[in-house]
């Protein structure tokens, strides 16, 4: 059962321990890594990679001080949020995660994913820093270089079944490699409106202070939790509302269209911003740059798919899990779009018609499960064009590679936090002079 409200124990029932195992088991659950492996290898390299990139992340932002370990926290808060609210409202209930080694929330959420936001958010924010870019530029810059990161994870994760998406969702149907356009445009909105909540937030309620400096600590807690918890209202309202869905909902226009609009812009913004750089914007590499850890993060990033395209075999696959519903193929349901347009989309994975990169030939005479089963277990497919997801994968790791370094290692410096800064760790190379006594006047 996924349900929580079947998972609260009344007085009545506190009795007995049956109900509070439940919950335990519906709130934590852990598979055994030697099936993953056996399984679904590369979801296990997936899944250690960023829980690595995210432990570099956190030493960053810890080493730095400031607002940077705010900004870390930040973006752990926004995953809880976003994909809770996801589980909760069924208009965007639409996307399945394979199980990780830890899962929360019913077998949902995977503990890995908790950690996916930090790895692309974080760190496409501090390589954006480097730039040096004008305030209202930044938000945009960042969502470009989280889409860099997200290209090949998307790309590679559906075929190899790391999550499946809803069959017939309208919002989701448009695909690029089989990912909806829309995942790209939600990483970049999202992650410039934590950046504006984030920044802007502080700003209302401290406006003494600089963008890195510092405040007193419940200030900057709340303003942490504001920026996590608004991330996704204010993206919607403020990119998708005004953006994408009208063109969308109303004009009934590709998804493409207006994910290939909102990104052009965002680089016309980060272009415009960039174009009198200053001395300090531009700087060569040098030996402190290059053993930095976003450096290394990256690195990583990029090298584990440029990898798993040499050992990926979908066609042996097996994702055993929750999934789409399997049921009647005439039944459907309404969802509601933040327009207020009505879309229809079939209630059931339709075993007979389906557009899903997966199949049932793994199972007892490739016989797909009985009807209403939301766990159960998919076999990948083969690539269409093996060739061609090698050049797609191994392109966006070196463009995405090039692009990081041009920025981490050619740009300019990291920022200099202010010394008044609590958290900041900087050396003071003054010390503080003892005040002189006043020279005894002798009177004759």
């Amino acid at each position: 059962m996924n349900d929580f409200q079947s998972y609260i124990c009344s007085a009545v029932e506190a009795k007995s321990n049956t109900c509070m195992t439940d919950l335990l088991h519906w709130l934590i659950a852990f598979t055994n890594p030697f099936q993953t492996w056996e399984d679904e290898p590369t979801f296990l390299f997936i899944q250690f990679s960023v829980i690595f990139g995210a432990i570099l992340n956190y030493v960053h932002a810890w080493n730095r001080g400031g607002r940077f370990l705010h900004f870390w926290w930040a973006t752990i808060v926004v995953s809880l949020v976003t994909e809770w609210m996801c589980y909760l409202l069924p208009s965007i209930n639409n996307f399945w995660h394979s199980q990780g080694i830890v899962s929360l929330f019913g077998r949902r959420f995977p503990l890995y994913i908790v950690l996916v936001y930090n790895q692309f958010w974080y760190t496409a924010w501090v390589t954006a820093l480097r730039a040096n870019l004008k305030w209202w530029a930044e938000p945009f810059a960042v969502g470009l270089l989280v889409v860099i990161l997200d290209l090949p994870y998307d790309i590679m994760g559906i075929k190899m079944l790391w999550w499946t998406w809803h069959d017939t969702d309208v919002n989701i149907y448009d695909r690029h490699y089989h990912v909806p356009w829309t995942s790209y445009y939600f990483h970049s909105a999202f992650v410039a409106a934590l950046i504006i909540v984030f920044f802007g937030s502080r700003k209302i309620l401290m406006p003494a202070k600089s963008k890195f400096e510092v405040g007193n600590c419940f200030t900057e807690c709340l303003c942490t939790v504001l920026a996590g918890s608004l991330a996704m209202p204010v993206g919607v309202s403020a990119f998708f509302l005004i953006f994408y869905h009208p063109m969308h909902d109303w004009f009934d226009i590709h998804s493409e269209v207006p994910v290939i609009m909102w990104l052009s812009l965002c680089l016309l913004i980060s272009w415009i911003s960039d174009r009198t750089p200053t001395t300090r914007d531009r700087s060569d590499c040098s030996k402190e740059k290059l053993q930095s850890l976003p450096v290394f993060n990256v690195a990583q990033h990029f090298l584990l798919f440029f990898l798993l395209m040499f050992v990926a075999k979908p066609e042996e696959v097996k994702a055993t899990g929750l999934h789409q519903p399997i049921g009647p193929c005439n039944a459907t349901e309404d969802t509601f779009s933040v327009t207020g347009v009505t879309l229809k989309r079939e209630k059931y994975l339709c075993t007979e018609n389906y557009n899903e990169p997966m199949s049932f030939h793994c199972l007892p005479e490739g016989k797909p499960p009985p009807s209403v089963s939301s766990w159960y277990t998919i076999c990948g497919l083969p690539f269409e064009n093996a060739m061609e997801y090698k050049l797609i994968i191994w392109f966006c790791c070196a463009m995405g590679l090039t692009i990081y370094m041009q920025l981490l290692l050619f740009s300019g410096n990291e920022v200099k936090l202010p010394v008044s800064s609590p958290m900041t760790k900087v050396e003071s190379g003054t010390k503080k002079q003892k005040k002189k006594r006043p020279a005894k006047v002798h009177r004759d």
